[in-house]
């Protein structure tokens, strides 16, 4: 989930550095080139490692949930809420019903945020006439 943050960060500061290496370095060298290719990498490691501790997960967000009652399942759920690490969550599932679960992380670099489940509820049952 964070692959494309890490991509577009590292877009804009080299970017960024080209624009300096351009307008404020009097000759461009391959060592001035490595160096500004350095920080960009770093800049931009450093946005996806810290970005979404600062921005949590939000209502909207891919979850992943975990369940381990009886058969350890992994499926994913969209969060109905804005929460952070070790608070419960509300969390609707593909299948319409929600669940409420407690967030363990934050997304990683290509996966979403992780919740465990604490419950389950069933979809009300309609009777047709």
């Amino acid at each position: 989930m964070r692959l494309w943050l890490f991509l577009k960060a590292f877009a804009i500061c080299t970017a960024g550095a080209l624009i300096y290496a351009a307008v404020f370095a009097g000759e461009i060298t391959l060592g001035l080139l490595v160096r500004l290719a350095a920080a960009d990498l770093g800049v931009s490691l450093l946005v996806a490692m810290l970005y979404p501790n600062v921005r949590g997960v939000k209502a909207g967000d891919m979850v992943l949930l975990v369940s381990d009652a009886g058969i350890f399942s992994i499926r994913t759920a969209v969060a109905l809420e804005s929460k952070r690490v070790n608070e419960a969550i509300r969390l609707a599932l593909p299948d319409g019903r929600e669940a409420y679960a407690m967030l363990e992380s934050y997304a990683g670099l290509i996966t979403p945020a992780r919740a465990r489940v604490l419950v389950e509820k069933q979809q009300p049952q309609i009777k047709l006439i």
